[in-house]
C-alpha cells in the first residue's frame, strides 16, 4: 500500500565521506538553511556533478509538478536557480549514475502513478534533453543504481510497493536493459539499498517495507540474481533505510527511520549479512528519509534524519554516533518544516559534509558549521552568561558598550553580528550591555 505521496522521498545515493579527529564528541552544526525553489512537492534529492567541472550539483523529483529540478553549483556552496525537465506524472525518487558510459551523470526516477521509471541522459552540461521511460512493477517508487552482475555497467533496481517486489534490471551498457527480473521482498518495500552486506564482494539488496515493519535482505549472488529476502523486524512503518558502518567493524549496518513511531531502528551487522536484533532510538517528528555520514567530524559516522512533520521548524534531527553502533539522543535543527529527503555531502569543499532538503516546493542547502564561531543569540543574558555562551559557540568576547535600553540593567541588548551569523573559529562577537531605561 502506497502512503501519501508526502512520505515518498526516495534518494538513490549515500554519502558516506567525513573528517577524522577533528570534533571529538562535538555536536555538529550547521549555518541557517538556504532555500532554493523547486518544482512541486519536492520529493527526493540527490547530490552528484552534473555538469562535470568537479563540483557537486543537485537535482530534485517534483512530484506535483512531473519534473526534476536541476541546481548547478556555482562554487563555495551556492547555485544557480533551478532547471526543470520533464518526467512522467509522479516521481517520488531519483538516483544519479552513468548508464550510458559516456563519463556524463545521468539521472534515474521512479514515477509512482506512470507506473514506470525514466532514464535522463545527461548532455555533459547538467542538462537532460533525452528521456526514455521504462515499464516497472506497480506502484514504482523507489531507486537504486549500482553493478549487479560484475560488468562494469551499472544496473538499476525498482521498489515498488503496490505488488511488494523489486525489479532488477540490468544494463546491457548503453542504458537500455534487459527484461526485469522480478523479486518480492515485504509488504510495501518505500526504500531500496545496494551494498555489500556480507562481504563477499557481490552487491546485496536491502528494502524498507513499510506495511510489514520490517527490512528484507537480499544476499547477491555476483549475477545479478539474488536469494529470496530474509526479513528483519524493525520499528512501526520503515519507509527509509540507510546503510554504513556504525561501529567500525567493516561490516555494513542498517537504519531504518519510521514515519510513525518517531524513531530510526539501528540493525548491526554480524559480518555475513545477517543482522542481531534491531534497537530504537527517538527522532524529531514524523522521521523521513535517513543518512548516514560523519557530520561533527570525530571520525564516527552520525546518523540523519528528515522529519516531516510540517508544522515543526526543526526539520532536521542529527544523532552522534558513539563508535560501538549505539547512538547519542537526537538534536535537532531548523531546517523549515515537512522536511521529506536529504543527502549529504561537501558542497563547498571545506571537507565537512554539509546537508541538502527537500520540503514541500524547495531544495534547502545547510553548510556545515561544526567547529567555526556559530553566533548566538545573547539578548537579555548577563555579560558572565554571554562569554559562556560565545565560549560554547567558538566563539569571543569583542568590544562591549554600555547604553540605556528597555533590557534590564547589567543584560545584553544587542549584538554585532547577529545571531546565525557563521564567522571563523575565534571570532569576536561586540556586545552592548544595558544601563537600564533612562530617567
Amino acid at each position: 500500500m502506497r502512503l501519501s505521496a508526502v512520505l515518498l522521498a526516495l534518494s538513490g545515493t549515500l554519502l558516506l565521506a567525513g573528517v577524522a579527529g577533528a570534533g571529538g564528541s562535538a555536536q555538529a552544526r550547521f549555518a541557517p538553511v538556504k532555500l532554493y525553489e523547486a518544482g512541486r512537492e519536492a520529493l527526493s534529492v540527490v547530490v552528484a556533478d552534473l555538469d562535470g567541472d568537479g563540483k557537486p550539483d543537485l537535482a530534485a523529483a517534483d512530484s506535483g509538478s512531473a519534473s526534476i529540478s536541476v541546481f548547478i553549483a556555482t562554487g563555495k556552496g551556492a547555485f544557480e536557480p533551478n532547471q526543470d525537465f520533464e518526467t512522467p506524472k509522479d516521481p517520488e525518487a531519483i538516483a544519479a549514475g552513468d548508464l550510458n558510459g559516456d563519463g556524463h551523470v545521468d539521472l534515474v526516477t521512479a514515477n509512482y502513478e506512470a507506473g514506470n521509471f525514466s532514464v535522463l541522459l545527461n548532455r555533459g552540461d547538467g542538462t537532460f534533453r533525452v528521456r526514455h521511460d521504462y515499464l516497472a512493477g506497480k506502484g514504482p517508487d523507489a531507486v537504486a543504481i549500482g553493478d549487479l552482475n560484475g560488468d562494469g555497467n551499472p544496473d538499476v533496481v525498482i521498489g515498488n510497493s503496490d505488488d511488494n517486489t523489486v525489479s532488477v534490471l540490468l544494463n546491457h551498457g548503453d542504458a537500455t536493459f534487459e527484461n526485469a527480473k522480478v523479486l518480492p521482498t515485504g509488504q510495501d518495500p518505500l526504500r531500496v539499498a545496494i551494498a555489500d552486506l556480507n562481504g563477499n564482494g557481490k552487491p546485496d539488496l536491502v528494502t524498507a517495507d513499510s506495511d510489514s515493519a520490517t527490512v528484507s535482505v537480499l544476499l547477491g549472488n555476483g549475477d545479478g540474481a539474488f536469494a529470496p529476502a530474509v526479513p528483519y523486524i524493525v520499528g512501526t512503518d520503515p519507509g527509509w533505510l540507510a546503510v554504513g558502518d556504525l561501529n567500525g567493524d567493516g561490516a555494513p549496518d542498517v537504519v531504518s527511520a519510521n514515519w510513525l513511531v518517531d524513531s530510526v531502528s539501528v540493525l548491526l551487522n554480524n559480518g555475513d549479512g545477517t543482522f542481531k536484533p534491531s534497537v530504537d532510538y527517538e527522532t524529531g517528528r514524523l522521521p523521513a528519509e535517513v543518512v548516514i555520514g560523519d557530520l561533527n567530524g570525530d571520525g564516527t559516522p552520525d546518523v540523519a534524519t528528515a522529519n516531516g512533520d510540517d508544522d515543526d521548524p526543526r526539520g532536521l534531527s542529527v544523532l552522534r554516533g558513539l563508535g560501538d553502533g549505539s547512538l547519542a539522543p537526537e538534536r535537532e535543527y531548523r531546517a523549515g518544516g515537512g522536511v521529506i529527503s536529504i543527502a549529504l555531502a561537501d558542497l563547498n569543499g571545506d571537507g565537512k559534509l554539509d546537508a541538502v532538503t527537500a520540503s514541500g516546493n524547495a531544495v534547502g542547502v545547510l553548510l556545515n558549521s561544526t567547529g567555526m564561531c556559530n553566533v548566538p543569540a545573547l539578548r537579555g543574558l548577563t555579560l558572565a552568561a554571554a562569554k559562556k555562551a560565545l565560549a560554547g559557540a567558538n566563539c569571543r568576547l569583542g568590544k562591549v558598550g554600555r547604553a540605556h535600553s528597555k533590557v534590564a540593567a547589567g543584560h545584553v541588548s544587542s549584538q554585532k553580528p547577529a545571531a546565525g551569523t557563521v564567522r571563523p573559529a575565534g571570532a569576536r562577537i561586540d556586545l552592548v550591555v544595558s544601563l537600564g531605561r533612562k530617567r
